[in-house]
């Protein structure tokens, strides 16, 4: 069983919850999954108690907007093992987030195949 949590707006934050479900059923999974729609959200619980295997960055803004939010992230999980995995629209975005070690990469819209492939990874 794996701890997963979803940044991101609510309405993607959901879709991809609502996959990783599909993905639950389809593969006898009992993933358990936590949205936060706000970086405070996150960032309050991460410093809490950092207890997920997988973090999704949901990053349809604005590139500045990804890149501070990204160096939040990275600044406040530091020494975490967690696999960090964006999904973004923006080829700028991709080509550029290596410095923040991320896990993989998915482009949105997501697709449930490559979400799948993904999350067999673990």
């Amino acid at each position: 069983m794996l701890n997963i949590a979803i940044f991101g707006k609510e309405r993607s934050a959901q879709f991809l919850k609502d996959s990783i479900i599909r993905y639950n059923i389809q593969s006898n999974k009992d993933n358990r999954i936590t949205i936060f729609y706000t970086l405070e959200d996150l960032i309050k619980v991460f410093c809490s108690n950092c207890d997920y295997d997988i973090l999704f960055v949901d990053l349809d803004k604005s590139e500045n907007d990804i890149f501070q939010i990204m160096s939040h992230i990275r600044h406040f999980l530091l020494n975490e093992e967690i696999a960090i995995i964006v999904l973004s629209s923006s080829e700028y975005c991709q080509a550029n987030l290596i410095k923040f070690h991320i896990f993989d990469y998915i482009y949105n819209p997501v697709e449930y195949t490559e979400l799948s492939e993904c999350l067999n990874n673990y």
